[in-house]
């Protein structure tokens, strides 16, 4: 059990169905949190007991304000102006690429940064592209993969960066910042959309959940689907990106957001603000953007010159 298993919906397939038949229908969510191993999850990891509290209790204003906190995210008038200007023209969406050839770019990656005890995993599960599980040395696919704006390189840029960090924590015996997870996924988001071939369709994406979260916060799963379908996302993207605003919510005809979307273009804007010194610094472990003073020098399992060329670093 860990925070993305407590999140997520059982039953995503069987309301997507429900959605996609009628006009009016608002998915009803239904989750694991009454199974003996949630709850004692739950009760354990002290940083989460806020937000799993309210969200069993299905208090909306109280997990929004708790997410808030958690992801260390939230909608600013700069930054919803910047995204609402970058979503203003959708990109053209990129070519599909087969399932076996995302495997092999996967195994390539890990050979060229010193990593080949990773694997890539194809999986029979919704609501995500990709889910690194570094402990178990592999990464998750869906095979229900929606990459319209995420190219192949950009995907692997992006879990890549929470590879190596998990690598380098261990390499330099490193305590994990209380809330890694921000820098992390801001990084991460940066090194896709900043770094990585077809990055300014990535960045569309990434700027279109900003503003998704704003009209998540005040409606529905409904209304952010639409919202999502008027600026260019195809009826597959849309669902799969907008459920996740209304993870932790059974009934998602109510306003909420769990704010965790927000956070990839929040703080991706703050990793651009860094120069690529920083940025190389932040892969020593999983630390916070706060903490790079800490740290004048990149160290770790994968070697600087490595990093610097995958990356484009300088």
């Amino acid at each position: 059990m860990n925070i993305i298993t407590f999140l997520t919906p059982a039953n995503l397939a069987a309301e997507k169905e429900k959605f996609f038949s009628s006009p009016s229908y608002h998915p009803i969510f239904t989750y694991a949190w009454g199974s003996p191993a949630a709850r004692a999850w739950a009760a354990n990891v002290p940083k989460y007991t806020q937000l799993t509290a309210a969200i069993v209790e299905q208090d909306g204003p109280g997990t929004v304000a708790a997410a808030k906190e958690l992801f260390a995210t939230s909608i600013t008038p700069p930054l919803l102006k910047l995204a609402k200007e970058i979503t203003s023209q959708a990109p053209a969406k990129l070519p599909e690429t087969p399932l076996a050839a995302i495997v092999e770019a996967f195994a390539d990656a890990f050979q060229q940064l010193g990593l080949p005890e990773y694997s890539i995993a194809i999986v029979d599960h919704h609501g995500f592209n990709f889910r690194p599980n570094p402990r178990n040395k592999r990464i998750l696919m869906s095979r229900h993969i929606s990459p319209d704006f995420f190219s192949v390189d950009g995907e692997i840029k992006h879990e890549l960066v929470h590879i190596i960090r998990y690598e380098n924590e261990k390499f330099n015996r490193l305590p994990r910042a209380r809330q890694y997870l921000p820098t992390e996924e801001g990084l991460a988001a940066y090194c896709q959309d900043y770094g990585a071939e077809g990055g300014a369709a990535a960045l569309f994406q990434h700027a279109a959940e900003y503003t998704a979260t704003e009209v998540a916060l005040r409606g529905s799963l409904r209304e952010v689907i639409e919202h999502l379908l008027s600026i260019g996302f195809s009826p597959e993207l849309a669902w799969q990106r907008a459920v996740r605003h209304k993870f932790g919510w059974k009934d998602t005809a109510q306003p909420g957001d769990i704010m965790k979307p927000s956070m990839y273009f929040y703080h991706q804007q703050l990793v651009r603000k860094l120069t690529d010194d920083e940025r190389c610094r932040l892969f020593v472990g999983k630390i916070g953007i706060d903490q790079l003073s800490e740290y004048p020098a990149y160290t770790g399992r994968v070697p600087v010159k490595k990093l610097r060329d995958f990356y484009r670093l300088g």
